[in-house]
């Protein structure tokens, strides 16, 4: 039901879920959700070799991001759902 909705809708390629191409909040000014998991990743790689304790503490904050970014899907996606059958 959720990817009816979502193919519905052409004209928003930022609501392409399946691929995890764009963030579902792009509209509010967030990033995108693929540049956010490149930049974390090249700096976790930047700092892997120099520093594994930094490293360690970079993972969980990493992970604290992930954690924030799914709380924040689970929480806009019924907003953008009800958002987006309001016009049809």
């Amino acid at each position: 039901n959720i990817a009816r909705n979502f193919a519905d809708k052409p004209d928003k390629p930022s609501f392409r879920l399946g691929t995890f191409g764009g963030f579902p909040g792009a509209h509010l000014g967030l990033p995108p959700l693929q540049f956010t998991a490149m930049g974390c990743f090249l700096v976790s790689v930047t700092f892997y070799a120099p520093i594994s304790s930094l490293n360690l503490l970079l993972n969980r904050y990493i992970q604290l991001l992930i954690d924030v970014f799914t709380s924040v899907l689970i929480i806009l996606m019924p907003i953008l759902q009800a958002r987006n059958q309001r016009p049809s």
